[in-house]
């Protein structure tokens, strides 16, 4: 994808240890910081005809699709399983909203849609679901930067 420029995404203040009861024992716990996006962009990518969201991390590499909800595709990093990218298809999402007139409530709708996968592999348990919550936590605190009304409008 060659369309928006990477966000920085401060999420330090997140990657304190937690304690957490594990089968009666206390244990502290840490995100790796390899877990942890570094930056995140999004934008119309017309070669596969979807608004695309990536996440840049410490490392770089490569993913394959795995479909997340009806309108919705995860790119999904082959070894380490962190959330690298979505795919949205945004105009199955419009076709399947009843008069949908705000690109505003266009947005929302996206943003639900994708909170709602990533909460599912959050709460599959897996060894990756810390990087899901950190990919949510950056995806809200650079909604508005990723998503912006005019591209979602000229996108549908």
């Amino acid at each position: 994808m060659s369309t928006g420029n990477w966000i920085s995404v401060n999420l330090n203040s997140k990657l304190a240890p937690k304690t957490i009861l594990d089968r009666g024992v206390l244990v502290s716990v840490q995100a790796s910081p390899h877990d942890v996006p570094k930056a995140v962009r999004g934008g119309w990518d017309p070669a596969i005809q979807r608004f695309v969201i990536e996440f840049r991390y410490l490392d770089n590499e490569t993913y394959v699709k795995e479909r997340g909800d009806e309108n919705l595709t995860l790119r999904i990093g082959k070894n380490s399983h962190r959330l690298l990218g979505l795919e949205l298809d945004l105009k199955s999402l419009r076709a399947s909203t009843v008069a949908l007139e705000f690109t505003h409530a266009l947005r929302d709708k996206a943003m639900r849609e994708i909170e709602n996968v990533v909460q599912r592999r959050e709460n599959s348990g897996s060894s990756d679901s810390v990087n899901y919550e950190f990919a949510r936590m950056a995806l809200e605190q650079r909604r508005d930067n990723l998503m912006p009304e005019n591209e979602l409008a000229a996108a549908i």
